[in-house]
């Protein structure tokens, strides 16, 4: 029975930021490989370094989400205004 079964993860990453990972690699004398691992066994051990990484990182997007949301209902707000505007165009 093989015990060191491996799963495999497929990402996309921007292409500079490929290169880049790859020369820091590089560098390290690392593969990518052994630094995803790395970081995988340290999310897992919830490295308190890692995690207030990761947690940035949910902020940052739950902020461009609120973002989002709320350029989307602002439109939305301002399409219901013009609409019952006895001044629209639309008269």
């Amino acid at each position: 029975m093989d015990l060191d079964r491996r799963k495999s993860v497929h990402i996309k990453l921007l292409a500079d930021t490929h290169a880049n990972f790859r020369i820091a690699s590089f560098r390290l004398k690392l593969s990518m490989q052994e630094m995803f691992e790395e970081f995988a066994q340290r999310v897992i051990a919830e490295d308190p370094k890692v995690m207030k990484i990761l947690q940035q990182l949910s902020d940052r997007k739950r902020e461009k989400l609120v973002k989002k949301l709320s350029k989307s209902d602002a439109s939305t707000i301002l399409d219901i205004i013009d609409s019952e505007s006895p001044y629209s165009q639309d008269l």
